[in-house]
């Protein structure tokens, strides 16, 4: 038996809703409550699994698999904890990060930069950009729960 799965192309796994704006100013998603965490990896298996695994601590969790729709996400989203893959197809996580920090609303959100490579200069290169740790994949749990304060 074969299942089909249709994915948003924006990584939601469902069809954006309008997003009223509430008297502050915000939109729904940032006055919900929940943290809101944006995982980007262009292996697809890991950006779902790790939003999965928000969504059940608790998060709002969204995932692109490259910096072009992270970059769109995470200007609706304006998520509080970035999980990002320093090796995407269309751009290196420290620009990413770069144009991230650019934007007002995000400054202040942790930046969690992911790679499989022990290469310095990656982690350098991150570090200068503005990403707040380097963590080598596979990366354990533990240190994912910590980044919610949960350990």
């Amino acid at each position: 038996m074969f299942a089909s799965l249709q994915l948003h192309p924006s990584g939601r796994r469902d069809p954006p809703a309008p997003s009223p704006q509430n008297r502050d100013g915000t939109g729904p998603e940032q006055s919900e409550g929940r943290r809101r965490v944006l995982v980007v990896d262009d292996d697809i298996d890991t950006a779902r699994s790790l939003s999965y695994l928000f969504d059940i601590w608790g998060c709002k969790a969204e995932y692109a698999i490259n910096g072009i729709v992270a970059l769109s996400i995470a200007q609706r989203l304006l998520p509080e904890i970035v999980i990002l893959d320093l090796k995407l197809p269309d751009a290196h996580g420290a620009q990413i990060t770069t144009q991230l920090r650019a934007n007002p609303g995000m400054r202040k959100a942790r930046i969690i930069a992911i790679t499989g490579s022990s290469n310095v200069e990656d982690r350098r290169r991150a570090l200068a950009a503005g990403c707040d740790e380097v963590l080598l994949k596979p990366v354990p749990i533990a240190q994912l729960e910590r980044l919610l304060g949960k350990d």
